[in-house]
């Protein structure tokens, strides 16, 4: 998640208070309590923790960066990575729909940290190709997608999230 201004450690607090709404912290992982609170109707099955961390974003490349920048509108001055413990349909969905619920609280863009399949780009919203290279600098894409396209794309049937 991409955010256009950056967090004083004020706000870092009143986002993690928010989350203990939803989750418990239990050994350092986010374990889900409130599944409709994400719009879900059941307690996901989820057998293992969600990750928050919170920080400046970490891009390097100027070429990247202004891709990134010219994507969402704004230089991105805040990054929320969000991850799972385990995978598997259950945690991506859990994983998407707090991505979904981040991105309306606090105005941010999704960034996938991977491709979407040519399918879903064609959802409705906004998904940007974020051109960059690896290690091997070799060519590679990733997607930032808005709350509109995460919102179809929960409901695709190739749906998943990279954690």
């Amino acid at each position: 998640m991409l955010l256009a201004t950056s967090w004083t450690d004020a706000e870092i607090v009143a986002f993690r208070d928010w989350l203990a709404e939803i989750f418990v912290i239990d050994s350092g992982g986010w374990w889900l309590r409130d599944a409709q609170r994400l719009g879900m109707s059941s307690p996901t099955p989820m057998t293992g923790p969600l990750f928050v961390d919170v920080g400046e974003p970490e891009h390097e490349d100027p070429e990247e960066i202004a891709a990134l920048t010219k994507a969402a509108g704004f230089p991105p001055e805040t990054e929320i990575v969000l991850s799972a413990a385990t995978s598997g349909r259950d945690s991506h969905e859990l994983l998407g729909r707090l991505a979904l619920a981040v991105a309306r609280r606090y105005g941010g863009i999704i960034d996938l940290t991977g491709p979407l399949p040519a399918d879903a780009e064609s959802l409705p919203g906004h998904a940007y190709a974020i051109p960059y290279r690896t290690v091997d600098d070799e060519f590679a894409v990733y997607h930032l997608v808005d709350a509109e396209l995460l919102v179809s794309w929960l409901e695709h049937p190739r749906f998943r999230m990279v954690k």
